[in-house]
């Protein structure tokens, strides 16, 4: 499957419906009244589509199945005087902004420029080890769900795997030994070059979903890939750097200027980071 701009030339499968009314043209289903367009179902589809029929058919009926599912849900919470009550305008207005925040971070994104030919080529040449000396590189690892936030801090200093396993077994750590593969093309540019630095055997961290992974080399493969994908590649990964830290600096300045003008109750104001006195200057020898 593939993201792209959604041709409708499939038929939406329309599933049942009350009302007098049959929906057609832009008006997908009608739920008790409701109408549930077809550009509610394209962005309920978020660009996800298929190039085979059957299987865009049922990406459009599942889209479809789910908007009236929250539809037909909201409507039982409304007939249960759920949706009038502070509870729910709290959750409403954390929804609203939620979704504005979305719309902020969009259009954000679709003002970033362009990554250049030139910035694409000299970003391939500065990382051989990323597409034409391409690395994999064979792991033995240790992912420890749910790490404590000082793990890596006690491990970073760290040059073995039996070093790192003492340090989990005294701290009672779960942690599951297994192989893994890791891709060069997965890792920022930096990550690269300082795993190929590595001394043999020696140890790194790489985090993972609500935890880490501590990796031993077992093996190293070179697997190339083709100049044409190594462009289209460069290109992603410059553009997606390039748009995230414009789209980072542009929050934070829309931020500070707004943070300037917060007034706060005294009971919830922001506790200032506490200053560290300087050491006291050491008396002169006699």
């Amino acid at each position: 499957m593939r993201r792209s701009v959604l041709s409708f030339s499939v038929a939406l499968t329309l599933a049942a419906c009350s009302g007098d009314a049959e929906p057609t043209g832009q008006v997908a289903a009608i739920v008790d009244g409701s109408e549930i367009t077809v550009a509610e179902v394209q962005a309920e589809l978020n660009g996800l589509s298929s190039s085979d029929p059957k299987e865009q058919q049922a990406l459009l009926s599942s889209a479809l199945q789910n908007i009236i599912t929250r539809t037909l849900l909201a409507k039982a919470a409304e007939e249960q005087g759920l949706t009038n009550t502070p509870e729910a305008a709290i959750l409403k207005k954390r929804a609203d902004q939620s979704a504005d925040m979305e719309l902020l971070n969009r259009k954000l994104r679709g003002g970033v420029p362009e990554v250049s030919d030139e910035q694409v080529d000299a970003f391939v040449s500065e990382n051989p080890n990323m597409f034409g000396q391409r690395r994999i590189w064979l792991v033995e690892q240790f992912v420890v769900p749910n790490a404590p936030g000082d793990l890596v801090a006690q491990l970073e200093p760290l040059d073995t795997m039996a070093e790192v396993q003492s340090v989990l077994q005294l701290r009672k750590l779960p942690a599951n030994q297994t192989f893994g593969v890791i891709d060069a093309l997965t890792l920022a540019p930096g990550a690269v070059k300082q795993i190929e630095a590595l001394a043999p055997d020696e140890v790194f961290i790489l985090p993972d979903p609500g935890g880490v992974r501590i990796n031993r080399i077992r093996e190293a493969q070179v697997v190339p890939i083709s100049a044409a994908d190594a462009k289209r590649v460069a290109r992603e990964m410059l553009q997606t750097q390039r748009s995230n830290q414009l789209v980072e600096n542009q929050i934070q300045q829309i931020l500070a200027a707004g943070q300037s003008k917060v007034k706060y109750n005294a009971g919830y104001k922001p506790v200032a980071p506490a200053k560290v006195a300087p050491a006291p200057a050491s008396s002169p020898s006699n």
